[in-house]
């Protein structure tokens, strides 16, 4: 676990460093910067991005961190790993631009009274597609060398950055509204050059495929082209599930309302930080570990990375929940924007049980009982349709949220139990449990109004009263040595303690 905590804390402060910049661009930047039907748009092209982009993977981002190990030999070029890594991807990006294309027209009327804006950007779309697919496919390689901070650096901090300075020459009159989104495509280009480079300096990147290898690993192939076939769906699904809420808000509801889900539902995510860099580095270690069948560690990884995930996000939500009207008092529109107060709270705990959940996913796709995870799909794409169809139109935007808590609620424990039955290992621990029961009080508290009558002395009176008290007990009560040792680390290098 040393050296997940070692990365995921290198990659962590980058997230958090991008969490300051989300936030300030999501309350404060944002809303100046755009009307609300820009905002709107301008999210949707982001969400359009991250759903068909997962569809041109072709699953190759889950074949990495299984199928590494078998490939990696920097003698011998870690056989011809990097051409399937490539090929497969450029292969599904032609498939995709192919559909866009031809079938433009049908795509976009989907978005009802929003096709005739989103056509505009035909693209630009295509653009970032192309780069989200090689970002990603770099990272996960990244990860399998036990590297992921500088090139969650690069997407946290990095691209984030370049959103706001082309939101911000937006706002100035330099830009169009298409000028500013081909700056964004620009900015996620240099992030794929940039993490390339990264990449380089870890291996010997060679994009010659290794027949020989191939031909004389013959079922090794096999189960690869299956595997991969088979959780490519997978992949396809779970995003279409993370993201159906935002195109039925989008067709529905309009940009507007869309706008102002996506402020909420954005804020709410910031609370996932740790799930990004601590699963991403802790995946292709559970694949070893699955490979040489060794559970025991497996167990010990699952139950550690739930708790240490659940526990950071549990105090970044009691940050965001204590500050959240102040924030909405403030923040450009504010009093239009404060409807999606609702949507943070119900988005947040559906991230805190995927907290619980998440690894899950990476344990039972890289066991022996893959398939498995085929139908938990299957059947969280079905609740998360019906609970969207439903509750959209009669809730609005807070109906979006909640079928967001019922899928993921539904996924992830469904994921769990699979874990649990087929390999008798699962997440609970009473440090878990320790955390859950400690964080409710100041949750509670922060939702008793205001305590003063200026709101940013409340703010300031809450945080400095709710957070280091449950930032104490979380201590004191011995939940997670690994979040006790790091935090006691962190004080010794500012130089708090000795």
């Amino acid at each position: 676990m040393g050296i997940v905590i070692r990365q995921g804390i290198k990659a962590s402060f980058s997230n958090y460093i991008g969490i300051g910049l989300g936030i300030v661009s999501t309350f404060l930047l944002f809303p100046l910067f755009f009307t609300p039907e820009e905002l709107g748009t301008f999210r949707l092209i982001i969400e359009l991005t991250a759903a068909i982009y997962a569809f041109a993977l072709l699953g190759v981002n889950v074949s990495i961190n299984r199928y590494f190990p078998h490939f990696k030999n920097p003698v011998n070029k870690d056989n011809g790993f990097y051409f399937w890594a490539l090929i497969l991807p450029l292969t599904g990006f032609i498939l995709v631009s192919i559909i866009l294309t031809v079938w433009k027209d049908v795509f976009y009327d989907l978005f009802n009274a929003s096709s005739d804006t989103l056509k505009q950007f035909d693209v630009i779309l295509l653009v970032l597609i192309f780069c989200n697919l090689f970002l990603t496919v770099i990272e996960t390689t990244s990860s399998n060398f036990g590297r992921i901070a500088k090139p969650f650096f690069i997407r946290e901090v990095f691209i984030r950055g370049g959103l706001i300075l082309a939101a911000f020459v937006f706002y100035l009159g330099y830009f169009t509204f298409i000028q500013m989104m081909w700056f964004v495509a620009l900015a996620y280009l240099l992030a794929v050059g940039i993490n390339y480079f990264f990449l380089r300096q870890l291996t010997k990147i060679s994009l010659k495929p290794n027949f020989k290898f191939a031909k004389d690993n013959k079922p090794l192939f096999k189960d690869m082209k299956n595997y991969t076939f088979f959780l490519f769906f997978n992949g396809v699904a779970g995003l279409f599930i993370n993201k159906i809420d935002f195109f039925i808000i989008g067709a529905t509801l309009g940009m507007a309302e869309t706008a102002i889900y996506s402020i909420g539902f954005y804020l709410a995510t910031f609370i996932e930080i740790p799930k990004r860099s601590i699963l991403q580095i802790l995946t292709p270690i559970i694949s070893k570990h699955m490979k040489e069948e060794n559970y025991k560690e497996v167990s010990i990884l699952y139950k550690k990375a739930s708790l240490n995930q659940f526990l950071i996000a549990s105090l970044l939500f009691l940050g965001i929940w204590i500050n959240i009207d102040t924030a909405f008092l403030y923040m450009p529109k504010g009093d239009f924007y404060s409807q999606g107060k609702v949507v943070i709270f119900f988005i947040a705990i559906s991230r805190l049980v995927e907290m619980i959940g998440t690894p899950a996913s990476p344990i039972l796709s890289t066991s022996k009982y893959y398939r498995y995870s085929f139908f938990n799909i299957i059947i969280a794409v079905f609740c998360a349709v019906l609970a969207n169809t439903i509750l959209i139109p009669k809730y609005g935007i807070m109906g979006g949220a909640l079928a967001a808590l019922l899928t993921a609620s539904f996924n992830y424990g469904l994921a769990v139990f699979l874990v649990w039955i087929k390999l008798s290992i699962n997440p609970f621990s009473k440090g878990l449990l320790q955390v859950f029961l400690i964080c409710i009080p100041g949750i509670a508290l922060a939702s008793i109004g205001q305590w003063v009558d200026s709101a940013i002395l409340d703010s300031i009176i809450k945080t400095c009263l709710i957070m280091p008290l449950t930032l104490l007990l979380i201590i004191k009560s011995k939940a997670s040595p690994d979040f006790e040792n790091t935090f006691y680390a962190l004080l010794r290098r500012m130089k708090l303690i000795k």
